[in-house]
């Protein structure tokens, strides 16, 4: 298998350009389709995001690090720290049209011994895009289905939804 260093993904989103910035950079729309506490600090240039999962035996994960990039509409780029690898995540937006956006996620720096957390991420990653473009464009979030018991047991059904 051959080793890759960087994840990319790429949306379009049926929303105005600041929508979805605002949904990449407010605390509360954050919250909507991604991690379950958030925390985004223009001023002090640092995020934290938390998954605090429902189930008991799972872990709680916990993301943070250093903005190092803020471009309103335009560009996040994030020091990303999971506690076990540090790597950069960039979200670059372009409006299409005035009600449609195309969102670019490059997530790379990753070392060659973490290319299973890595294949991991992308798919994670590839879950949240397709939550953040459903809750952007007012449709469910998928978050609770997919964590869900039933889901797991019935991966089918997650794809129809989508």
């Amino acid at each position: 298998m051959e080793f890759e260093s960087e994840i990319k993904l790429e949306r379009i989103i049926k929303v105005p350009i600041e929508k979805v910035f605002q949904y990449l950079v407010e605390a509360d729309k954050l919250e909507q389709w991604f991690y379950t506490e958030c925390k985004l600090d223009a001023e002090e240039r640092s995020f934290s995001f938390w998954f605090v999962s429902r189930e008991k035996d799972d872990h709680n994960k916990r993301c943070f690090g250093t903005i190092l990039r803020l471009e309103p509409f335009e560009r996040l780029v994030l020091e990303w720290s999971d506690g076990e690898y540090e790597t950069t995540v960039e979200f670059s937006l372009r409006q299409v049209t005035n009600k449609c956006t195309f969102l670019s996620l490059l997530h790379n720096n990753w070392s060659e011994a973490a290319n299973y957390a890595r294949m991991k991420q992308k798919n994670q990653w590839d879950f949240y895009l397709d939550n953040l473009r459903r809750v952007a464009e007012g449709q469910s979030d998928l978050r609770e289905k997919f964590y869900s018991q039933e889901v797991r047991n019935t991966p089918s059904s997650l794809v129809e939804d989508i």
